[in-house]
């Protein structure tokens, strides 16, 4: 079997894959804590304290990051941000946020998605088809096997674990199994 393992803001995975005939992995996608549950409630000298980026995808100004934060969050009578609605934005509107977030020193590895919580490891069974020339690789079968006892949480590490890129060069499919440590 082949075995993947890394970490990221606190959190710890492994990927493993059955002894196929052929190169079978996972290659570079987004790190999963990005679709995580957003904070809340969270302070507004959180909010002062988004910076410049020039990096790509996530990058503007303070005052433009401070405006897409804006469109997530609302400012409340005391001065805090709350989430409108109260409800957290589509998994694809996250990223920006959590890294505005982590830019102006909000601690990632100990998120309010954690606090109070005994997160239970998530494990999700896969399968990684062969490659075809008209599509590729393709993610099959995804399936929760345990839960991290929160349907959000799991369904944010289910959803992060999908934007991967897989590679497989065996003439068949082949089983594996993703689990993710808080």
């Amino acid at each position: 079997p082949v075995i993947l393992r890394g970490s990221e803001t606190g959190n710890t995975y492994d990927i493993a894959f059955e002894a196929g005939a052929g190169d079978v992995g996972r290659n570079f996608g987004p790190p999963i804590w990005l679709y995580m549950p957003l904070p809340f409630e969270l302070p507004d000298s959180l909010y002062r304290a988004i910076p410049d980026y020039k990096g790509t995808n996530m990058g503007g100004t303070a005052a433009q990051r401070r405006a897409a934060f804006e469109k997530i969050y609302e400012k409340t009578a005391k001065g805090s941000w709350l989430l409108r609605g109260g409800r957290n934005p589509g998994y694809e509107a996250r990223p920006e946020l959590w890294a505005m977030l982590e830019d102006a020193g909000y601690p990632v590895d100990k998120a309010e998605y954690k606090e109070g919580k005994t997160l239970r490891a998530v494990t999700i069974l896969f399968k990684v088809s062969s490659y075809r020339a008209d599509r590729g690789v393709l993610l099959e079968d995804i399936h929760i096997e345990s839960s991290s006892g929160y349907s959000d949480i799991d369904d944010a590490v289910r959803y992060g674990f999908t934007r991967g890129e897989f590679r497989n060069s065996g003439a068949i499919s082949v089983n594996g199994r993703f689990t993710y440590r808080f």
